[in-house]
């Protein structure tokens, strides 16, 4: 929950949190059916300004702390759920597939809009 509460110096939100852990809210999230959110949490960082930094960047940065900091990212191997989860548009999967993007490559937003998340 504190990931969600850090900011920038000018009050821009640093992540920005998928799914039910991205649901700020003092009552109970029921959601088809789901009452609480699992343990993992999708996120991905964001700059003072607001735009996405790639989760390829965020993995490339952890791997430097010492020790480093391990991260799952990526589409989720599922680019239906990536599309749901990121809310990326029919037109949105296709300018990043039309593109050049496919699984496993190192680009996590294009035109703008992430390609995965970090978890």
């Amino acid at each position: 929950r504190r990931l969600g509460k850090l900011l920038h110096d000018n009050g821009t939100q640093v992540a920005h949190i998928y799914g039910q852990w991205g649901i700020s809210s003092s009552k109970s999230n029921a959601r088809n059916g789901i009452l609480s959110p699992g343990p993992t949490v999708a996120f991905n960082i964001q700059d003072r300004d607001g735009c996405i930094i790639g989760y390829d960047e965020v993995s490339r940065l952890a791997s430097l702390n010492s020790p480093p900091i391990q991260l799952r990212t990526g589409c989720f191997c599922n680019p239906g759920a990536c599309q749901e989860a990121l809310s990326l548009t029919e037109s949105d999967v296709l300018d990043q597939y039309q593109s050049g993007h496919v699984c496993g490559d190192r680009r996590g937003v294009i035109n703008g809009k992430p390609t995965g998340a970090i978890r």
